[in-house]
């Protein structure tokens, strides 16, 4: 986690993130015209799995639109993902080694 913040603060990507898809369905979730995205001239509504946009929508709505709380929601999920995979390597194996690798 420390090593993922410091480079988004040394690379500036904490304070200007690149976005993607995901922003715009969040920003239609927002807007109240619900989970949609456009490309090419054509409007997709169910272009990807839905946990993911209305989270950023989620973040944006508690933040008035905040990318880097955004960033840092994503970081602290990444940390809690390793997490969770020791943990299950953990009980999976029932060696300590295999948690730790």
């Amino acid at each position: 986690m420390v090593v993922r913040l410091g480079y988004g603060v040394w690379s500036g990507r904490l304070w200007q993130p690149e976005t993607w898809e995901y922003e715009r369905m969040a920003n239609h979730l927002l807007s109240g015209d619900g989970f949609v995205f456009e490309h090419m001239n054509t409007i997709y509504r169910s272009y990807a799995e839905p946990l993911y946009p209305f989270l950023v929508a989620g973040v944006y709505a508690v933040t008035q639109h905040s990318q880097w709380t955004l960033v840092l929601v994503q970081i602290a999920l990444s940390a809690v993902t390793a997490l969770v995979a020791v943990q299950c390597a953990s009980r999976l194996t029932q060696d300590p080694r295999v948690a730790a690798l």
